[in-house]
């Protein structure tokens, strides 16, 4: 498939062709994305800030990510989520759901975070991307993945 990594801190991004990603958990579902937003923080990973956050080089970019599922792990369905679903994803992956921020706050501020999408870990700026179920929203028929996908950042944040 073919993906837009940061190239180099303050290099740009660059087109790389990779393998669609095949390691799903269950709670992971693996989307075709229709549409991936360029936000202020996608900027700022190409910046380098995040870096001690573990952002990098070769890390594909975008944390606004909408379009289909196409794959879903064995417990996706308990979030609701099934293969055709139009789906948008905010940035938190594999959150614990056993940590006391995840039980009082909310995941983002889990302690055991796997990563943030587009920050930490590959993002929306791919053909597929892998997702976790529990985060994602169901997108209407009638709103384009290109109008749905910016409200998975900007939108969540307001």
């Amino acid at each position: 498939m073919r993906v837009a990594v940061v190239k180099d801190f303050n290099q740009g991004y660059e087109v790389r062709d990779v393998d669609v990603p095949t390691d799903l958990s269950p709670n992971d579902i693996l989307i075709k994305i229709g549409a991936a937003g360029y936000y202020h923080t996608d900027l700022q990973v190409m910046q380098g800030v995040y870096e001690s956050s573990g952002a990098k080089p070769g890390l594909i970019g975008s944390h606004e990510p909408a379009g289909e599922v196409v794959k879903a792990g064995s417990d996706a369905h308990n979030s609701g989520i099934k293969v055709r679903d139009r789906v948008g994803s905010i940035n938190t992956y594999a959150f614990c759901g056993e940590c006391d921020p995840c039980k009082r706050q909310k995941q983002q501020l889990c302690e055991k975070l796997v990563g943030m999408l587009g920050l930490t870990i590959n993002g929306g700026f791919a053909q597929y991307m892998k997702a976790d179920a529990r985060v994602v929203a169901k997108i209407p028929e009638n709103i384009s993945f290109e109008e749905a996908a910016p409200l998975f950042c900007a939108g969540a944040t307001v």
